[in-house]
């Protein structure tokens, strides 16, 4: 069993017996849409024994209640580690959240566009909207924003390049494989 605990004042570290290590940070409070993302990654890793998950799996689990064939796949499979399977699941039910909000899925004919591949020791993930509002540069970043940088930049150790598009919001992730390889997750055991 895992618990959460959600302070405004101070960074908690919350470390459960599959070696997952989840950090709050005080500027930021989880919404229960977030709570929920972390308990379908829970469950889907539950599933695996705690080995690792699919993240194209992930991808189409936070998408599907606004419809699968509103995202777009491309790229190789990729398994990631438990830890990053639940820092992705965020990251994902952020940029989902703020496409419904925002983006292309503020729109019936929005669609979003991930591309996955490798890259010399680095996952790369493109995400692009297309068919939603014109969307232009905030004037400041919004919690979804925050999070999801410190989850890709903090916790996982990657970088984050946003692109306001006038035909759509545009991110390029890059995680390095030292964060998502199963072989972090069998050097904590």
């Amino acid at each position: 069993m895992t618990l959460f605990i959600l302070s405004p004042r101070r960074s908690i570290k919350v470390t459960s017996s599959e070696h997952l290590t989840v950090i709050f940070h005080p500027s930021l409070l989880l919404t229960v849409g977030d709570l929920l993302a972390f308990s379908k990654a829970h469950s889907m890793l539950s599933e695996r024994h705690w080995v690792d998950a699919d993240l194209e799996a992930l991808m189409r689990q936070e998408v599907m209640a606004y419809g699968a064939e509103r995202l777009e796949l491309q790229g190789q499979s990729v398994s990631v580690n438990s830890k990053a399977t639940i820092a992705m699941a965020l990251v994902l039910h952020e940029l989902v959240a703020n496409a419904v909000k925002h983006g292309a899925l503020s729109r019936s004919d929005g669609r979003i566009a991930v591309a996955l591949r490798r890259e010399g020791d680095r996952l790369i993930i493109d995400w692009t909207e297309r068919g939603g509002p014109p969307v232009k540069t905030p004037s400041r970043r919004g919690f979804g924003s925050r999070l999801i940088g410190l989850v890709i930049e903090g916790e996982l150790g990657g970088t984050l390049e946003t692109r306001y598009q006038e035909s759509g919001f545009a991110a390029s992730i890059a995680i390095p494989v030292a964060a998502y390889d199963r072989g972090v997750d069998a050097i904590a055991e």
